[in-house]
């Protein structure tokens, strides 16, 4: 399976996750030509997974729709002699998978009490900018995910270009990984309008500040595989760990994302709005075409925003600070 891992995941990324999983697959299973690999090898590999290397069944799962392509590749180009992919069906049921779930692995969203404490942290009060933090970043990226629910490489690869008017509001033109991951296109883009805090708490003066069509965050590290929110991510847990007390291994940069969702409900904001809005929203759904894609009507994104409301979050220092 080794040879066609370059074709089945193009990505840097994804390639060497791929080529992880092969080698865990010859290892448990044993390294078997493609034309003799059966459906019985599949789960011969996934009980070796549950039961010998502790994987959840959810993890399976990842770890099937990561192999699965390497076959299908394969069999597209007449590589081998099978005639179906033995990965096929093979998944484990959304039933297996929440009752496998581990309660203790799974992300929580922050309380009013938690996210004032991360606010009153010396990030917050004294104006600190770490290094590893990058700078500015360590005080933007935490109210961003907070007001957008967005996944972490989203603000931080933001550009000035990307903070523009639509019908007069401003929004955040962010790249949608979910789609572009889906399609395999890598200029997926979708807007979320700007949450009025953001607006008070300086952000657009913060975005005139900078250089035209730079990185809003240009001190962030990139990892070796161009991503620039993955060493942030590291320092941020270690900054709710240290600095603000919360040690939680539930909590991190990923809990704004059921932060966003729960205060969108508690706010009255529609499910399939709030969705869209997390760039979750699946092409069928109800919407309007823009390009490809289906979305909701962008209106009722806007006043999801205007909606969005966190009852007792303290933000009046950070007010003062602009």
């Amino acid at each position: 399976m080794q040879g066609r891992v370059a074709e089945a995941a193009p990505q840097p990324k994804t390639a060497d996750e791929v080529r992880t999983q092969v080698a865990r697959f010859e290892r448990l299973v044993g390294s078997l030509p493609l034309s003799s690999l059966t459906a019985a090898h599949v789960e011969q590999f996934k009980a070796a997974c549950l039961e010998q290397e502790k994987v959840s069944r959810s993890r399976v799962n990842t770890i099937i729709s990561l192999l699965s392509p390497v076959i299908t590749i394969a069999m597209k180009k007449k590589l081998t002699m099978l005639s179906t992919n033995p990965f096929t069906g093979t998944k484990y049921s959304r039933k297996a998978v929440r009752r496998d779930a581990n309660p203790d692995a799974q992300r929580d969203a922050y309380t009013v009490d938690e996210l004032n404490r991360l606010y009153a942290s010396r990030v917050y009060v004294h104006g600190h900018r770490p290094g590893k933090g990058g700078r500015e970043a360590a005080f933007w990226v935490p109210l961003l995910g907070l007001y957008t629910g967005a996944r972490l490489e989203d603000p931080c690869r933001l550009r000035t270009r990307d903070v523009v008017q639509r019908a007069g509001v401003w929004c955040l033109h962010l790249h949608d990984t979910k789609r572009e991951h889906r399609t395999g296109e890598g200029n997926t883009m979708r807007y979320v309008p700007i949450h009025r805090m953001l607006v008070r708490l300086g952000w657009l003066d913060y975005v005139q500040a900078q250089d035209a069509d730079s990185l809003l965050f240009p001190h962030l590290s990139r990892n070796k595989y161009g991503q620039l929110g993955a060493m942030w991510s590291t320092w941020f847990n270690e900054f709710l760990d240290n600095d603000v007390g919360l040690p939680d291994p539930r909590l991190d940069f990923h809990s704004f994302r059921h932060t966003f969702k729960v205060f969108g409900q508690l706010s009255g904001i529609d499910g399939a709005v709030i969705e869209e809005l997390l760039g979750h929203a699946p092409d069928d759904w109800y919407g309007r075409n823009e390009g490809a894609e289906k979305r909701l009507p962008f209106e009722l994104l806007v006043q999801a925003m205007e909606k969005l409301d966190l009852p007792g979050l303290e933000l009046g220092h950070l007010m003062r600070r602009t």
